[in-house]
């Protein structure tokens, strides 16, 4: 994580910056400001990347920008066990004519490395059948399988099988019959039900399967994806 802070016609100071929790795929943020009677601060511009250059060209591009009433942000979208830099403008407007600069401090975040369920699939086509499986994973009450019959195509939900399996042969892909000769794009969603509330493992990567058998995961990016 990195803070940026400086003083000129754009920028004023942000007291602290730090890391409040992550998970896979984000990272909260905080901080405080501190109170002048030289400056006034309008809102605040953030920025975040895989390097520090980056990071602060998204800043000072004004890509997200949040009020000045703001102290926390949650960064999402983010790959899993990535190491990410995050940089912190206060915009402003001065009250006096002073003008100093203040040093800032900066640190790097790693998101959490991704878990092991089953998002890791195996499987293959035999014949005109997809054969998928994954790992058994306690606790969990059903398996959805979602296919896309193309890379970046829309995902049909076709099969759900009870918690205890760890496989599904797929025949059909809505009315199409599985195709020895394609690939399909595979993702398995563990359902678990906790005193009445639905909660499911979601979608983060996505196995290509064909005759070959599995392929590595692929990220899951909505921008790429019609789902």
């Amino acid at each position: 994580m990195f803070i940026a802070i400086s003083f000129n016609a754009a920028t004023a100071k942000a007291a602290s910056l730090i890391q409040t929790a992550q998970t896979e795929t984000t990272i909260d943020i905080s901080w405080s400001q501190e109170r002048s009677s030289v400056y006034e601060v309008l809102n605040y511009s953030i920025g975040w990347g895989e390097d520090m250059s980056s990071a602060k060209a998204m800043a000072e591009a004004g890509q997200v920008v949040v009020p000045n009433t703001a102290s926390t942000y949650q960064m999402t979208g983010l790959k899993p066990g990535t190491k990410y830099y995050t940089y912190v403008v206060a915009n402003c407007n001065y009250k006096k004519t002073e003008s100093k600069k203040v040093n800032g401090k900066w640190q790097t975040i790693t998101t959490k490395e991704p878990r092991k369920d089953v998002r890791e699939l195996g499987g293959k086509i035999i014949g005109s059948t997809l054969n998928v499986n994954w790992e058994k994973i306690k606790g969990i009450n059903k398996f959805n399988v979602y296919v896309a019959t193309s890379k970046g195509g829309s995902f049909k939900k076709v099969k759900t099988v009870n918690g205890k399996k760890t496989s599904a042969n797929i025949k059909k892909i809505g009315k199409q019959k599985v195709k020895g000769n394609k690939t399909y794009y595979v993702y398995v969603e563990g359902v678990k039900k906790v005193n009445g509330a639905t909660y499911t493992t979601g979608l983060l990567y996505i196995t290509p399967i064909s005759k070959s058998g599995a392929s590595s995961p692929i990220y899951y990016n909505t921008s790429e994806w019609n789902h």
